[in-house]
């Protein structure tokens, strides 16, 4: 082995990064029974808990020569970035799997933790409209509007608890009922995305 030069180094990396996240995901609580864990920070694409790296790239992308990069970052150790250029004037827009641009790119993924948020499971959530005042023995109509915080996040099942010892199970966000007694009750919802992720909210509808 050899000594290092005396000054700053700056060291990187999966062998970085990689225990750094695993750090993290242990001082938030673990995986929070959820069964792939990795995809928790996704849910917070956008948001204070991540910081989205926007400038900087992986070099040549794509198979592109250096007719592509413009005015490449060099370094003396050949072309290290093409969209960042040393004479420090302004990137070119990039290409997502190669170069940092807002959300979600190829070289800084979700972007790097601004704390401990981003490790905790985010849920999808509900919301529920329709009348709060109905009359008994009439069929009634309550549409939910439900969000997922997932890429690719869809919500598959609504699971409505009536508050009246009944349930409906639908695919979509609407679902009728019929009270049969009078009384104020608490319409209880599920919802359950594609992941298996829940979330869930309440209403209350008063019954004539």
């Amino acid at each position: 082995g050899g000594s290092c030069p005396p000054g700053w180094h700056t060291y990187g990396g999966t062998s970085f990064s990689s225990p750094i996240i695993a750090a993290m995901f242990g001082l938030a609580g673990g995986s929070h029974g959820i069964t792939y864990p990795a995809r928790t920070p996704y849910g917070y694409l956008g948001t204070p808990s991540l910081y989205d790296v926007t400038s900087g790239g992986n070099g040549y992308c794509g198979g592109e020569g250096a007719a592509a990069c413009g005015d490449p970052n060099m370094l003396g150790s050949g072309i290290l970035d093409c969209d960042y250029p040393a004479s420090g004037s302004t990137p070119s827009v990039g290409d997502r799997a190669c170069d940092a641009l807002t959300g979600y790119d190829g070289p800084t993924g979700v972007g790097t933790p601004n704390g401990l948020g981003a490790f905790f499971v985010a849920f999808p959530t509900a919301k529920i409209s329709g009348p709060t005042s109905v009359v008994h023995g009439a069929s009634n109509t309550w549409t939910a509007s439900a969000t997922d915080p997932y890429p690719g996040g869809v919500i598959t099942s609504y699971s409505w608890n009536w508050g009246d010892a009944t349930t409906t199970v639908t695919s979509s966000g609407s679902a009728s009922h019929d009270y049969a007694i009078t009384g104020t009750f608490t319409i209880a919802l599920t919802v359950t995305d594609n992941y298996g992720l829940k979330g869930s909210t309440t209403y209350t509808v008063t019954v004539s």
